[in-house]
């Protein structure tokens, strides 16, 4: 993810979304799953990736999307983060949808 590579081997009994995710995705790029998917509580999610961080990639990684601090993407989801941080967990009890973070 973002030309940083993590050996995820601890922690995947714990991820909250499973661990067949993290066990079909070993050894790929998942930067815009991993975006896409971690909306609310960035800042735990960021402390327990520098937990498992290996090494940064020997090549950056080959995408047209980027993710920068100030571009449009990270803005709307710093945006949303509260809306979904109110109304995720209702969610889960209207809809049946567990992974909502």
């Amino acid at each position: 993810m973002h030309d940083k590579l993590y050996n995820l081997e601890r922690f995947i009994d714990k991820h909250p979304g499973g661990k067949d995710w993290l066990e079909l995705t070993r050894g790929t790029d998942i930067t815009e799953a991993f975006e896409t998917s971690h909306v609310a509580n960035v800042n735990k999610v960021e402390v327990i990736l520098s937990k498992h961080f290996v090494k940064k990639a020997s090549t950056p990684r080959n995408s047209p999307y980027t993710f920068n601090e100030h571009g449009f993407y990270k803005v709307l989801k710093r945006r949303v983060a509260p809306v979904f941080q109110v109304l995720g967990f209702k969610l889960v009890k209207t809809t049946g949808v567990t992974n909502t973070h």
